[in-house]
Parts: structure tokens; C-alpha cells; sequence
């Protein structure tokens, strides 16, 4: 049976929903409707389960609500997706994977995570924020550690 997308010829034209949904999801996080962001991540996903950035977004909402397991899971399907995606939206699933752990109180695999999203995009954005919150964890274990040698 044809999508809808087929039916009305918009496959040819490059139409992509799932693309649309997840920037919609995007969108409306920004917005503040977090609800309505994570069912249009839900169904991006459901359309394109390959592709990492519907479940990253699905991460970053679960972050905002406070749900740092689910946020850690979503995550993780995103950095385990095999797709076309660039290096670019891949590291960012790892940052929001380390975000989670971090989170969690797993501040081990949190460091391995952005290291992970330094990786794969060491001079683009998804680097940059992992290098930021790899210095910030560093000055607090220095920090730490003057404290205990006070």
C-alpha cells in the first residue's frame, strides 16, 4: 500500500515526514510544549527509526522533564542508529547521552560520552559544547581536590 506522501506524488519532490516532524518537535521543545515536541519525536521515530536526531530529541525532552534514565535510553538508541546521518547529529546524541549519565551519577561514562561527540565533531557544534562541559567537570574535580588538600 502507497503512503500518503506516494499517493499525493510528494515522495518524488524530496518530501521527508519524518524530517518534518522532527523539526516541528524541535520547534515546539523551543517553544516550551514539551508534550506536543515529544510526540512529534515519537512519530519521526516511528518513521525513520535509523535516524538519530528524532531520538535525540526525544532524549533532550525526557532531559527537561527530569527523566534522566529515559532520557539516557532514548540516547542511546540514538548513537546505536545506523544511518546517513552525519558525524555532526551523531555526536550531538552523544552529548545528550552524556548530559544523561551525567545526570544518572555516571560521571565515567558521561566524560567517555562527550569525548565520544568530540570525536565525531571536533570542530563543529556538538564538539565544542563537549569540550565546554569536559573543562567544567575538570575545574569542579579541581576544585574538589584543592578543597580536600585544605
Amino acid at each position: 500500500m502507497a503512503t500518503l506522501a506516494a499517493q499525493l506524488g510528494l515522495e518524488d519532490a524530496g518530501y521527508k515526514p519524518a524530517r518534518y516532524l522532527t523539526e516541528a518537535g524541535y520547534f515546539l521543545f523551543g517553544c516550551g510544549h514539551v508534550e506536543e515536541a515529544a510526540s512529534a519525536f515519537e512519530g519521526a521515530r516511528l518513521l525513520a527509526p535509523q535516524d538519530p536526531v528524532p531520538h535525540t530529541g526525544l532524549a533532550e525532552v525526557f532531559l527537561a522533564q527530569g527523566k534522566p534514565r529515559k532520557a539516557e535510553r532514548a540516547a542511546t538508541r540514538a548513537c546505536d542508529t545506523v544511518s546517513e546521518a552525519s558525524g555532526a547529529a551523531l555526536a550531538y546524541a552523544w552529548l545528550i547521552r552524556g548530559d544523561a549519565r551525567m545526570q544518572l551519577g555516571q560521571a565515567r561514562q558521561s566524560v567517555q560520552a562527550w569525548r565520544n561527540a568530540i570525536h565525531l565533531d571536533e570542530h563543529g557544534p556538538a564538539g565544542r559544547l563537549a569540550r565546554g562541559r569536559l573543562s567544567d567537570w575538570n575545574e569542579l574535580q579541581q576544585a574538589r581536590g584543592a578543597d580536600r588538600s585544605a
